[in-house]
């Protein structure tokens, strides 16, 4: 029974500390309001990519050097908008449209 019990609370003990760390993982990013964010990506430099687009809103990629305190207006495709973005090793970007 003391060798079910020691089990147990390194059970529970394992189970609180991996969600209490998980808990920093998320960050806001800010993003102009005018935009509708559809898929998001970041190369090895740490480098941020934000497919846009949607209704009335011009479809493009956005790019962020400085972790998400100021943005450019990389790449635009008008009245379309990406859906997907991917980039390789070796630092090819991808993306989808529709």
């Amino acid at each position: 029974m003391k060798k079910l019990n020691q089990l147990l609370f390194v059970f529970l003990l394992c189970l609180i500390s991996s969600s209490a760390i998980s808990q920093d993982f998320w960050e806001q990013l800010y993003f102009p309001d005018t935009t509708k964010i559809r898929c998001i990506d970041v190369n090895d430099n740490g480098d941020i990519f934000v497919g846009v687009g949607g209704t009335n809103t011009i479809g493009g990629v956005y790019r962020s050097t400085d972790n998400a305190k100021t943005w450019d207006f990389v790449y635009n495709i008008d009245d379309f908008s990406f859906l997907s973005i991917d980039i390789s090793p070796q630092g090819d970007i991808f993306v989808g449209s529709n």
